[in-house]
């Protein structure tokens, strides 16, 4: 990762593990301009918020991000489908 803060919309989906508001990155009501517009002032106004949530993205990333994570959140999920299946 670049270090740099992220902003995206709030929205259920992969990045909504590693974009957590105030923590790992910013985030704003999907299809709000003026919320988009807001977050990017703030990391304009204030750099120490901006450096921060970029080393805070960056080693949640590297700490949660890896492929043994992802495989092993696939294998649960077929696990699941299939048990969901199977009671049906």
């Amino acid at each position: 990762s670049l270090r740099k803060p992220t902003v995206c919309a709030d929205e259920p989906g992969a990045d909504a593990e590693l974009i957590v508001h105030e923590q790992t990155g910013l985030r704003f009501p999907r299809g709000d301009a003026d919320g988009l517009r807001v977050q990017i002032e703030r990391l304009i106004r204030d750099p120490a918020l901006a450096t921060h949530l970029g080393e805070c993205g960056r080693q949640h990333v590297v700490e949660n991000a890896t492929i043994d994570r992802l495989v092993e959140r696939l294998h649960e999920a077929v696990r699941l489908a299939l048990r969901t299946r199977a009671a049906a």
